[in-house]
């Protein structure tokens, strides 16, 4: 396993807990809407994929911010 394995993640899960109703603050949410949360974001991910968009015009659409690769 690299170290930097699942580097920038994290705002992909925000996105998905966002998307699926869980409150950041401390609110409330659901198991349901956390799942459909990422459902849906994948979801995205995938029509992104079919209709042949470089990977890197994904971020936008998925909270994701840009990933620098190799560099130091």
């Amino acid at each position: 396993m690299a170290a930097a394995q699942g580097d920038g993640a994290i705002f992909t899960v925000f996105a998905a807990a966002v998307i699926g109703g869980v409150g950041l603050n401390g609110g409330k949410g659901t198991m349901f809407g956390a799942f459909t949360g990422i459902l849906l974001l994948y979801m995205i991910q995938n029509v992104l994929t079919l209709a042949g968009l470089p990977h890197f015009r994904h971020a936008p659409a998925t909270g994701a911010g840009p990933r620098q690769e190799n560099q130091r």
